[in-house]
Formats: structure tokens, sequence, C-alpha cells
């Protein structure tokens, strides 16, 4: 029994360490993340005890995201929505990012994006043999982060990579590999290194080298970036075979949902 006045930690508080579950870690190091490069670009963040709001003013949808800070049952979700609607330019497309599930979003404007699955790697161990043929390099200057942003916009495709192409969002915490077939720039893999675990983001490969293991190759130096930290992502369904085979373990799922302009 416990005195009725006495609080029992959901593990989300503003108050609770960052280590507090290495889903906690996760979700904190993704929203610093979203911050720090939104801001080195000339971007706009803001932050509650709830949630983070980003528009690192791009057309790139990655970018441009609210990240639930806190379990939606635990503060007023309808309004922190509304709020992110003032903060974003009505013309804007963000992402709403949730590490639990969500009550459907039914009003006009709204469409779900899917439930990717968050995927964490113990530290230690080593990277296989690069493929015959590719070559990894860690980006270093401006040329790199071009060929990183080449990479990510053909890959995906995009029409706009973003603040990854953005040389001032290159900064200390985001380590980008390169992968190169002769001098050509076709496979990518990044990693932001936070309070005690890495953040792998941003995989691509150009469709026509793809079944080669060239995005598995920089996969593993984006997970390897800081070797004593875990390594955590939120993967696609298509995806989540190959990094089960790296060692990447399923622990829940995430809920997105896409925002379209007003």
């Amino acid at each position: 029994m416990t005195d009725e006045h006495e609080h029992l930690t959901t593990g989300w508080e503003p108050d609770v360490p960052i280590g507090d579950t290495l889903l906690r870690r996760f979700v904190l190091t993704w929203a610093d993340h979203l911050g720090t490069v939104a801001a080195a670009a000339g971007g706009r963040v803001e932050r509650s005890d709830a949630a983070l709001f980003t528009d690192a003013g791009t057309n790139c949808i990655f970018d441009n995201a609210v990240m639930l800070l806190r379990p939606p049952v635990e503060f007023d979700l309808e309004g922190e929505l509304a709020a992110a609607d003032a903060f974003f330019p009505g013309e804007r497309t963000w992402l709403l990012l949730s590490p639990w599930p969500m009550p459907p979003r039914t009003g006009p404007g709204w469409a779900p994006v899917g439930h990717p699955p968050f995927m964490l790697r113990p530290a230690g161990g080593s990277a296989p043999s690069v493929p015959d043929g590719l070559r990894i390099v860690e980006v270093d200057d401006d040329a790199g982060v071009a060929d990183y942003a080449t990479v990510v916009r053909e890959g995906y495709p995009l029409d706009d990579a973003g603040v990854i192409g953005d040389p001032r969002a290159h900064v200390p915490a985001l380590k980008m590999f390169v992968g190169y077939e002769g001098d050509r720039p076709v496979s990518a893999a990044a990693a932001w290194i936070g309070d005690g675990i890495a953040e792998v983001t941003l995989v691509a490969s150009l469709p026509d080298v793809r079944g080669r293991g060239y995005g598995e190759a920089v996969t593993w130096q984006a997970t390897l970036a800081e070797p004593a930290l875990p390594a955590g992502l939120c993967a696609s369904d298509l995806g989540r075979p190959i990094y089960e085979r790296m060692g990447y373990l399923p622990v829940t799922r995430f809920t997105l949902w896409m925002r379209l302009p007003r």
C-alpha cells in the first residue's frame, strides 16, 4: 500500500533522469538531434514538458516534427497539437512522432504514416568486412555533406534532403558516413551521439546498387560510431530483417502521423 499522496513515477516526468530507461534515452536523444540541427540551420524550436516542436524551414518531412516527450494520457494532447498548428506555417507538412499508441487522428488534415519498430543493439562487437567495390568515408567537409544529401535525396527519394544537406547542421554530435563506388556516392548513414545512446538515422542507398550490402555496411559504421554505446533506430518493416541480422532487437513500435498543409 502507498500513501494516497505519494507519486508513483511513470518514468516520463521532466525531472526523471534520462538514463531511467533505454527508450527514454532514445526519445530524448532523438529530440535533441531534431532541435539542435533545426536551430543550427536557422530554423525554429520550441519545447514544453510534453513535446518538442521543430520547424527547420525545409521541405523535407523528416525535419519538421512534433516529438511527444510524455505519454499522451499524461497531458492535454489536443491542446498541445493546437499549439503545434499555431507554431507551424499553414503550408508546412510536419510529422507527429509518438513512442506510445495514440488515439486515431480523425480530423481533416491528418494522414497515418505507420508504426515503425524501435530497435536497439547492445554496445560492442565489430563490423564485418566492407563489400568489394565500396569505400566508406566519414564526412568531414562541405563536399561530403553534399554527397550525403545526394544519396538521401535520390535514395528515398525526396525532393529536398533538408538539413542533412546543410553544412551548418553538421555539428560534432552528428557522425555522417558515405559509401562510394569509385567516386560516386551510393550509400549513406548517420548517427547522433547522445547521452548514453547512438541514434542511427537517415540510412539510404541508391536504387541501382541495392542488394550489394552497401547500405548495411554504412549502417555498421553509424552503429559503431561510438562503440561503447548501445545504438537505437526506428526501422521500416522492410529494413527490419537487415537490422535484426546486425544484432538489433525489436523493443516497441512508435506511432507516426502526418499533418498536411492547411
